[in-house]
């Protein structure tokens, strides 16, 4: 055994803890539907708020905290989509997967999964997706077919 392993690793439970902050603001943003209004172009916070029925105060904060993402793009006071995002977070677009985000980050889904761990028994884990558009986009050649099914 190493001598790191001897120790506790405070880094390691930081992470696992605030590893939860991505998918969960993600799912916030696709409930508040914050991508819809950028579809078009550059909008302000105040814009994108008034779009999703928010104060403007928390959706500069989650809008910035997307830029952090590499989801939106800033410029000034106004915000864009990235190439991802205008592809696969636009509510209404054939490749829109955020349906199959926010079933899979939903605390539903964890339940079922824990209750087939606990039980042993195989659960199904919720509705089929026809969203294959997101799993096939990481192959670049196949882009294309992916956005016709």
């Amino acid at each position: 055994m190493s001598e790191r392993s001897l120790q506790p690793d405070t880094d390691l439970v930081y992470g696992l803890f605030y590893g939860v902050f991505k998918p969960n603001l993600i799912r916030l943003a696709l409930q508040l539907d914050v991508f819809t209004p950028l579809a078009d172009g550059t909008v302000t916070a105040q814009g994108v708020a008034k779009a999703c029925a928010c104060q403007p105060e928390g959706i500069q904060a989650l809008l910035e905290y997307l830029c952090s993402l590499l989801v939106l793009d800033r410029s000034g006071e106004t915000f864009a989509l990235t190439p991802t995002a205008a592809t696969f977070f636009v509510r209404g677009r054939k490749s829109y997967v955020g349906d199959l985000i926010l079933h899979d980050t939903s605390p539903v889904f964890f339940e079922r999964v824990r209750g087939a761990l606990m039980s042993g028994m195989p659960s199904a884990l919720g509705i089929d997706f026809v969203q294959d558009a997101w799993l096939e986009s990481y192959r670049t050649w196949r882009i294309s077919s992916s956005l016709e099914m």
